[in-house]
């Protein structure tokens, strides 16, 4: 008995020691994991369909054709995931490129929804976020293929219908480090093999880089299709955009430029958009070159006395030994071209060129057609700004006005998280009361009220369809962070001439009565901020939009009595208004075609002077853009019957739950939602399941062990002296 009691009370402290020690460490949200990666993998011998070259020519498009890659790639993987058969993916950059700026259009017409800037300039990776989310795109290739042509164009060649939507994406950490001397692999070892993950698991990355410009053959080496650039690492020298889809840890550092050889073995696989064949530069150029770099004993030789008595024969017979890795070298109107083969078409970038870690991004979750008939949003061009609220937690709220006469039901919110945090969603279908009785909170994603999501665009689905009633309707985004870190919010609002030089935001709209916030404390008392007036702590004014938008469903009463519900309605039922161009233009966005009754712009797309051609080069600086007071967007009767059509036979919400469920094991995958995470380091992490009490909670607990840790130390020393004078 008294063994019984002694290993009894042995066994109360040490209980209360584990308890005490779960209870009083800081609770977090992850924790760290390893995954053991191949030494090389490549998206081109997993879906070699998804992977093939593509040529942007003359055009500037190298953002768009990087992106459209991305995306690309993950319905691919999405399919392999599925077990579906493998299946093409072909989207139309040269839509992406008009649809995403202002002003390349015929009869003096403006996209409002564009970046302020000519399709021949270029683009940044912000077009990407501005396409992907603001109900202007992704198109098929077949529907508007490329022609490798930049003039002016009817704006309604933009109306065509909606080939795939992206629903999630993800904003990888920026590289912190301002110089190449602070620059070295072991800094970066936890980003690169975030990404190698996400290659394996999601597809591939959109990732912008500086080649050298006018210097790259500095860092190029053609004839292994090479490139390691140490030298620039600024957002100012970013030239170019690739889509990396895979990794080789051995390739050699030896395949590199002599004068820029990478201290270590290792690249990553880019899917370029070069094609197949290398331009090699202007003869007169090259033969400069050769005969410069040619000794005495060469030129005497062939009895060359300058550069104009190298020959083209001569030229090709030095270009061949030179760019050994091409075939079929040739003169074309007095350019040098070079062909490779489909594998060697593939670029490898070193692990140690910097400037492809500053702004990568990835999409890891999309779907065929289009599964909404309006979009309601402020915010068409994204966030531009990342704000700090001095509250571990903050509300955004959307009121979007809309057409009472309609049948609609809610049936989705997306939101841009600037970093890793909690949300919830409320909503009040029926007015524009934003009190905290009007409000509700809706569950999304399969039961959750909270989700935990990273940064980048997410959408969130809910459960039930919610109907809307009045004329116009609230959504209520709450943000928070339980580990007493200020929240952030993301908004789209003008930047500073400094922060955007260029004036790409020029079309970015605020108006009162839109976008709304508050904190805990005011929201008791119905006490919201318009973020018209919204104000930096020192006072900077930044008139802002909140990135929130709604997507809905229209319905017929009649369908709606017959246990049909809006998702299973016939195109006829579904009748949708375009938000591409055509239907845009003020000529045709009559009252009919627009929901939108508020004072502000009513339009995506106006009718106005052309803005004048500016010459800008390609210019990837991440700049975030802003978004019109249009509140409605959808598509056109026979693209929504369309675009219906295919997302039933091709991508249904269970073949998307069947997709999180085989991903439920890795590690970007989480319990709510069922997107990727990752830590403002760079960490591989999953989340953890276990619940995170609150302060409260904490507090309460430790009381009623600190109790039992007094009962147990007391009932220890008493049997402890008892049994001392008994053994004495």
């Amino acid at each position: 008995m008294k063994k019984f009691i002694r290993k009894l009370i042995l066994l109360i402290i040490l209980l209360d020691l584990i308890l005490s020690y779960s209870i009083i460490q800081p609770q977090v949200y992850a924790e760290l994991v390893r995954e053991t990666l191949e030494s090389k993998y490549s998206l081109a011998d997993i879906i070699p369909e998804n992977t093939k070259i593509r040529n942007q020519m003359q055009t500037p498009w190298c953002i768009d054709f990087a992106s459209l890659a991305t995306l690309e790639t993950t319905l691919g993987m999405q399919d392999r995931y599925l077990d579906n058969t493998a299946k093409e993916y072909d989207f139309s950059e040269e839509h992406m490129a008009y649809s995403t700026q202002d002003s390349s259009f015929k009869d003096e017409k403006t996209n409002k929804m564009g970046l302020h800037k000519n399709v021949n300039e270029g683009s940044t990776i912000i077009a990407i976020q501005e396409y992907f989310t603001n109900g202007m795109g992704v198109v098929s290739e077949k529907d508007y293929p490329f022609d490798n042509s930049t003039g002016n164009i009817d704006i309604s060649k933009l109306n065509k219908p909606i080939a795939a939507t992206v629903l999630d994406t993800f904003m990888f950490p920026q590289l912190s480090i301002k110089s190449t001397t602070e620059f070295s692999s072991d800094k970066i070892s936890d980003l690169i093999m975030e990404m190698k993950s996400y290659i394996k698991n999601y597809g591939g990355i959109t990732a912008t880089l500086a080649t050298g410009g006018a210097n790259k053959n500095k860092y190029i080496n053609w004839s292994n299709n090479s490139l390691n650039n140490p030298e620039n690492i600024s957002i100012r020298s970013l030239d170019h955009a690739v889509c990396i889809i895979g990794w080789d840890d051995n390739y050699s550092k030896d395949n590199f430029n002599t004068n820029y050889k990478p201290k270590n073995n290792g690249a990553w696989i880019v899917k370029n958009s070069w094609g197949n064949i290398v331009e090699l530069g202007d003869i007169n150029k090259l033969k400069e070159e050769v005969f410069n770099q040619s000794d005495e004993s060469i030129r005497k030789q062939y009895n060359i006395n300058s550069s104009n008595d190298i020959t083209d024969e001569i030229l090709i017979y030095v270009l061949k030994e030179l760019f050994t890795g091409l075939t079929n070298i040739r003169i074309v109107n007095g350019v040098a071209y070079g062909d490779r083969d489909s594998q060697s078409s593939y670029m490898y970038i070193s692990y140690e060129t910097p400037s492809i870690y500053l702004n990568n991004m990835g999409v890891t979750r999309a779907e065929l057609g289009k599964n909404y008939d309006n979009l309601y949003q402020y915010d068409e061009f994204g966030p531009t700004k990342r704000i700090n609220i001095t509250n571990t937690s903050v509300y955004m709220a959307n009121v979007f006005k809309r057409d009472s006469s309609k049948n609609e039901k809610l049936t989705r919110v997306s939101i841009y998280s600037p970093k890793m945090q909690e949300y919830q969603i409320y909503v009040n279908p029926n007015n524009s009361n934003k009190t905290s009785k009007d409000i509700k909170q809706v569950s999304v994603n399969g039961n959750k009220k909270t989700v935990i999501l990273d940064s980048g665009f997410h959408t969130l689905e809910l459960d039930e369809p919610l109907e809307l009633t009045g004329d116009s309707f609230v959504v209520v985004v709450k943000a928070s962070n339980n580990n007493n870190d200020d929240s952030q919010i993301s908004v789209e609002t003008k930047c500073s001439s400094e922060e955007d030089p260029e004036g790409l935001l020029f079309n970015v709209e605020v108006g009162a009565g839109q976008s709304f916030f508050s904190i805990d404390d005011n929201l008791k008392e119905n006490n919201w901020t318009d973020m018209l007036n919204l104000k930096l702590s020192d006072g900077t004014a930044i008139p802002s939009n909140a990135n929130i938008k709604a997507y809905t469903k229209e319905y017929t009463k009649e369908n709606e009595n017959n246990n049909n519900t809006a998702e299973n309605n016939t195109a006829e039922n579904n009748t949708t208004k375009n938000n591409t161009a055509e239907n845009n233009t003020a000529e045709n966005n009559t009252t009919e075609n627009s929901t939108t009754k508020n004072n502000t712009t009513e339009y995506n797309i106006i009718e106005e002077n052309a803005i004048k051609e500016q010459n800008r080069t390609i210019d990837n600086t991440y700049v975030n853009n802003n978004s019109k007071n249009n509140n409605t967007v959808g598509t056109s009767k026979t693209n929504s019957e369309n675009n219906n059509s295919n997302y039933e036979k091709n991508s249904t919400k269970s073949d998307l739950d069947a997709i999180q469920t085989k991903l439920k094991n890795n590690k970007y995958v989480t319990t709510s939602p069922n997107l990727m995470q990752t830590s403002a380091s760079g960490k591989d992490l999953t989340v953890a399941t276990k619940k995170i009490p609150q302060t409260g909670e904490n507090r309460a607990i430790l009381y009623v062990i600190i109790f039992i840790s007094i009962i147990a130390s007391v009932l220890f020393i008493k049997y402890y002296k008892i049994n001392k004078i008994m053994k004495s």
